[in-house]
């Protein structure tokens, strides 16, 4: 009882430590106070899944001693631990996916228990997690593959809805920079315009490679080639109409941003064709590899700055309209939560790090729930891994 106790206590502090280290930063970045515990969501699962991929795909050894959980591959695929990885990968994005439907359901009651659960109680969270994650060993595949078939459908939609947060995402580091280069009297050799001027020549250089690229190496289909026509006529709409002011907030700098992910978007397409002629990375792990690092990255951003923005009043475009339900209100961040006391005295959310459920929160936490069933599918290639050449 005394070791549990102290294991009990060492998890706690240590989730202590590591909120009040992802606060300080955030703070410094302008973030709102109300915006910490939705990216510590984002990061709480960023470590979930990476820790599910250092362990499936190196110290998958440690399971190997029991062929009665699920994760043993299925008839079809040759049965044995070649699947480990792969079956593994689901499971966590099953347990994800439960355990952010389980907090949206906490949330619905909208009082001040369901605000004190989303905004704190990390290490019961991380208990329930580990709990699901451990449970979902035991569920039969059958069970996985109709998951599977499910999460194919939800990601196509989620997918639909990360290419309007990759556009935020655009705008919002747009905006920061451009704002940094004007509080610096607008010079554009400022410390702020350098960064945006190599940022820019990055991203364009790198678009530019990519496509050179692509053509070298999927150019052996016709169908292919028009594939990415399209894409080069897209990117260079995108650079050419912001040139004419349609929009204030638009930049040959966005313009980049939304390229490389259209790239990103044909090179999965592309390297994800049965047919060896046309796809040369048919079987290659390693550009697998790369695929579900790329979409990490991609998804993770996207996630960590709609959770780290705010609804400002004075915004009127069309991506901030398509995602203001998901955005807390600027200026609210002092709201009282009513049952958290000190003594005589009331402490406000800021100081309590605890703020009211609001419709936003709510819709974020079903955005998370999307989210954990697409990981399904970017962890295994949309159901088809190849993440090491001696997998099935």
């Amino acid at each position: 009882m005394c070791l549990a106790s102290c294991v009990g206590a060492a998890v706690c502090c240590a989730g202590t430590m590591c909120c009040q280290s992802l606060c300080l930063p955030a703070k410094a970045l302008g973030v709102a106070s109300k915006n910490y515990a939705k990216i510590g969501y984002v990061l709480f699962d960023l470590f979930w899944l990476i820790t599910a991929i250092i362990f499936f795909y190196f110290f998958s050894w440690a399971i190997d001693w029991t062929e009665n959980i699920g994760i043993q591959c299925p008839e079809a695929s040759g049965s044995g631990s070649a699947c480990f990885a792969s079956s593994g990968m689901v499971r966590m994005s099953w347990a994800l996916c439960f355990f952010h439907l389980f907090v949206f359901l906490v949330i619905l009651a909208r009082n001040d228990c369901a605000a004190m659960f989303h905004d704190g109680w990390w290490c019961l969270k991380f208990l329930i997690v580990l709990g699901l994650f451990v449970s979902a060993m035991w569920i039969p595949n059958d069970v996985i593959i109709v998951y599977m078939q499910i999460a194919k459908y939800v990601s196509i939609a989620f997918l639909c809805y990360q290419a309007i947060l990759m556009l935020i995402v655009a705008y919002v580091l747009n905006d920061v920079l451009v704002g940094n280069v004007n509080a610096e009297a607008g010079e554009a050799m400022s410390c702020s315009g350098v960064i945006l001027l190599v940022l820019f020549l990055l991203f364009t250089g790198g678009n530019i490679t990519w496509i050179v690229f692509s053509f070298i190496k999927f150019g052996g289909c016709a169908d292919n080639v028009w594939f990415m026509i399209i894409t080069c006529i897209f990117g260079v709409l995108a650079y050419t109409i912001v040139l004419f002011r349609t929009r204030e907030d638009a930049s040959i700098f966005t313009s980049s941003i939304v390229l490389a992910y259209a790239l990103y978007l044909q090179w999965s397409a592309l390297s994800s064709k049965d047919d060896a002629t046309c796809n040369p990375y048919l079987n290659s792990g390693f550009n697998t590899t790369l695929e579900l690092i790329m979409g990490l990255v991609f998804t993770f951003v996207a996630l960590l700055v709609i959770s780290g923005s705010t609804q400002k009043d004075d915004k009127d475009t069309i991506t901030h309209s398509l995602n203001a339900p998901m955005m807390e209100k600027e200026g609210d961040d002092n709201e009282a939560v009513a049952d958290l006391k000190d003594g005589d005295d009331m402490k406000t959310a800021e100081e309590m790090h605890v703020f009211p459920v609001t419709s936003a929160t709510i819709l974020f936490q079903a955005l998370l729930v999307l989210a954990s069933i697409y990981y399904a599918m970017l962890l295994t290639n949309w159901g088809s891994p190849s993440m090491l050449d001696d997998t099935t």
